[in-house]
């Protein structure tokens, strides 16, 4: 009788375990979808796609403030403010799945009763890889991401852009580089230059 008990036990958690495992994997021919903060999400995503697929997001609209998007560190190829059948508003991003897995982040930036400044980014070897918006509140923390390391700044006026974090994937591949700065209570110009003759990622 024991062994007959112990046989079922070891039968369920062998369910288990595969049903589990079935659960987590990602279907062959795709790549895992990583999001940062799925409450922003207006309709859920799946956990993977194909490469070249393109990612529809849709995020709510906040009342006091704004988000921005990005894939990898990426800025969007499109964005709209939208509203469904039922008169609620969303705005929509758009993504092109790489063939890689990949992390879906949003930054949150300050409303209306902030004072905004403009922000002018000078990069002609083309190493940012995100957008900003048009205007930016002062004292907000905004980040850069570049597809390289070996990349320089020049403010004005001058400001302190913090050491780069790599950005990492689920199986530890960089995705792009970050780096932080806080926006003054002024204007802001920007100039990227590249230090050395590297491969972009």
């Amino acid at each position: 009788m024991k062994r007959i008990i112990l046989a079922l036990i070891s039968l369920v958690c062998l369910f288990i375990l595969v049903s589990c495992n079935q659960e987590n994997k990602i279907p062959d021919g795709e790549y895992a979808l990583a999001v940062e903060d799925e409450s922003i999400l207006y309709e859920p995503l799946k956990e993977s796609y194909k490469p070249g697929e393109k990612i529809i997001v849709k995020t709510h609209t906040i009342c006091d403030g704004t988000v921005s998007v990005t894939l990898n560190g990426k800025k969007e190829l499109k964005k709209e403010f939208c509203k469904d059948e039922n008169n609620n508003y969303y705005h929509e991003w758009e993504f092109i799945m790489p063939e890689k897995d990949s992390i879906l982040e949003f930054q949150y930036h300050s409303g209306m009763d902030d004072i905004y400044y403009s922000i002018t980014i000078e990069d002609d070897e083309g190493v940012v890889i995100n957008s900003f918006p048009n205007v930016i509140a002062g004292s907000d923390t905004l980040e850069i991401h570049t597809s390289r390391l070996d990349v320089e700044f020049t403010t004005t006026p001058v400001i302190d852009v913090d050491e780069y974090k790599e950005i990492k994937n689920q199986k530890g591949e960089v995705l792009y580089y970050s780096w932080s700065f806080v926006m003054p209570e002024s204007d802001l110009k920007i100039e990227v230059h590249t230090t050395t003759y590297e491969p972009v990622l």
